[in-house]
C-alpha cells in the first residue's frame, strides 16, 4: 500500500452528541475520516475491521470505565487514544489514564488549533508506519531473492565442484596412464 493511499481514520467516543459534532467540526478541513460513536460498545465492533490512526475517547462515560476498557480490548489496545477531560481533571486521573496506554489528553472547552496540532501528530506517525511497513516488505522481498539466489549459486557450485573432482579424476587417469 502505498502512503499516499492511506486513508487516515479516526476514532471519536463520546455520549453526547454535540461533543462529536464538536471535534468533527474542528477536523473536517483535515484529510479524514471520522467515525463517531455513542458508546464504548459500538467502537469495539468498528475497531476489529478498521485501521485507525487515532481514537478520540471521552473518559466520562456514563456506562464505562475509560481507562480500563480501552486498554483492555485486543481491538483498541494498540490504537493511541487521547482522552477528553475536563479542565479540572487531577493528578490521580491523569497517571490513571497514561498507565491504561493513554497518550495524550485534551480538555474541554477545546482550542481547535491544540487538537488539530494534536491530531497532526498522530496522522503522521500513522503514516510513517505505513512507510516503515512497506520498507520492512520490501526488504523481506529482497532478502527472500537473495536467499533464492544464495540457493541457486550454491548448486553452481556444487556442480562445478563435482565438474572438477570429475576433471581432475580424469586428469589423474590420463597422467597415471602416460608414466606407468
Amino acid at each position: 500500500m502505498n502512503s499516499d493511499d492511506i486513508v487516515n481514520k479516526i476514532l471519536i467516543v463520546d455520549d453526547k452528541i454535540e461533543n462529536l459534532c464538536s471535534i468533527k467540526k474542528i477536523l473536517m478541513d483535515m484529510d479524514v475520516k471520522i467515525i463517531e460513536k455513542t458508546s464504548f460498545c459500538n467502537s469495539l465492533e468498528i475497531t476489529q475491521n478498521n485501521d485507525f490512526a487515532l481514537a478520540i475517547v471521552d473518559i466520562q462515560m456514563p456506562e464505562m470505565d475509560s481507562y480500563k476498557l480501552w486498554k483492555a480490548e485486543e481491538s483498541t489496545k494498540d490504537i493511541p487514544v487521547i482522552f477528553i477531560c475536563e479542565n479540572n481533571l487531577d493528578l490521580d486521573h491523569q497517571i490513571r489514564g497514561y498507565e491504561s496506554g493513554a497518550v495524550d489528553f485534551i480538555t474541554r472547552p477545546f482550542i481547535p488549533k491544540i487538537l488539530k496540532s494534536k491530531v497532526k501528530v498522530f496522522l503522521d506517525l500513522h503514516r510513517k508506519k505505513y512507510e516503515f511497513q512497506k520498507l520492512i516488505n520490501e526488504l523481506n522481498l529482497k532478502n527472500k531473492t537473495l536467499e533464492q539466489i544464495k540457493v541457486f549459486l550454491q548448486k553452481i557450485c556444487d556442480g562445478l565442484e563435482i565438474r572438477v573432482e570429475e576433471q581432475s579424476m580424469e586428469l589423474s587417469k590420463a597422467y597415471n596412464s602416460i608414466y606407468n
